[in-house]
């Protein structure tokens, strides 16, 4: 008895389609399976279906830049886990500006042990890539690790540096996404997808009706725990005071309008943003589903790393299955500035 994890999607070909022949088509083995094809599909999709929950282009001059020698804080991201999933994949486009240093890029999640002192003590909370030196604009490099399932969001954080003190380390996209599931125990999953083994289908046989609900089953799992990310952007935070969206108005400025569309069952959003105020000064983002709901988060003064206190969550109602705009505006109190640093939004699980 096996639980199948086929390494691409089986489409069921038509001409395979005849009076007394079973449903079947090819797969990793090239072996006909019949009834099994279905339920591999489902399980394909178990364990290949990851919505990317970080996606950010650095904004000044297309990349973030670093030369320090010891981490530095550099980017933030708040999330709620996947259920199902245990570590989060990691893809940079990174370069080094010349061929004598190298660079090193760490993403790990704050709840963690985290770095020692000059990055040389890495935890298990995280995982550290190397850029290699005379690394040309853009290579791909990635790296995994697996995340804390105790945490009801995983605030994750990039630290930058480099190995020496000539060249520079250039840092232009992140994308992050759950690290795709190589082996299916048995049982129901935290989600409630139930994975189909070797033993419960036939080639010769046709398809109970409660093995097809079971199938339906799964898929409505995957479709209401899967959900999309609207947004996944943090500022570089080293460029608090040049953030490109901030604003000294006293009445509410637009710096972003996102459009999404919800899915059946989906009205709420999850919501998280990095920001602060001026010293001495008042500043506020407003989150708003145009026409709908809206949410008002005052923000704090303290900007400091690991920039806790600059960090706020929440939820936000928004309209099933349409196709809708998030609005962000931003103000301050006429002479001080208010900052937005980063922001995520995701559709909220049914």
């Amino acid at each position: 008895m096996s639980r199948l994890v086929p390494s691409g999607f089986l489409p069921l070909f038509v001409e395979h389609y005849a009076h007394q022949r079973p449903v079947r088509t090819g797969n990793d083995a090239a072996v006909h399976y019949g009834e099994m094809d279905l339920a591999a599909n489902c399980n394909f999709l178990h364990t290949a279906l990851r919505p990317p929950i970080v996606s950010t282009i650095f904004a000044s001059g297309g990349m973030m830049t670093s030369g320090a020698a010891a981490p530095v804080l550099r980017a933030l991201w708040r999330r709620r886990p996947f259920l199902d999933f245990t570590d989060w994949e990691v893809v940079v486009l990174a370069a080094m500006t010349g061929s004598t240093d190298s660079g090193r890029i760490r993403v790990e999640i704050a709840s963690g042990a985290g770095l020692g002192a000059g990055g040389s003590s890495d935890s298990a909370a995280g995982v550290t890539i190397t850029v290699p030196a005379a690394s040309a604009q853009w290579v791909r490099l990635t790296g995994s690790f697996t995340y804390d399932a105790t945490q009801a969001l995983d605030t994750l954080e990039l630290h930058a540096w480099i190995v020496g003190v000539t060249d520079t380390l250039q840092i232009h996209s992140i994308e992050i996404r759950p690290r795709a599931i190589t082996t299916i125990a048995a049982g129901m999953t935290t989600a409630g997808f139930g994975p189909f083994d070797t033993t419960e289908f036939a080639a010769d046989e046709p398809l109970p009706s409660a093995h097809r609900q079971w199938m339906v089953d799964n898929l409505e799992v995957l479709r209401k725990t899967r959900t999309d990310t609207i947004v996944a952007w943090s500022e570089d935070v080293a460029r608090a005071a040049a953030s490109q969206f901030s604003t000294t108005s006293a009445t509410y400025q637009v710096v972003a309008r996102i459009p999404f569309r919800s899915d059946h069952g989906q009205d709420s959003l999850e919501w998280t943003i990095c920001g602060y105020e001026a010293v001495g000064g008042a500043g506020t983002v407003k989150l708003e589903v145009v026409g709908g709901a809206s949410a008002e988060q005052a923000l704090q003064a303290t900007w400091a790393s690991p920039y806790t206190a600059a960090q706020h969550s929440g939820t936000l109602a928004c309209n099933e299955n349409q196709d809708q705009e998030l609005r962000v505006s931003i103000k301050g109190d006429g002479a001080n500035a208010a900052y937005l640093m980063g922001l995520c939004a995701w559709t909220a699980d049914v």
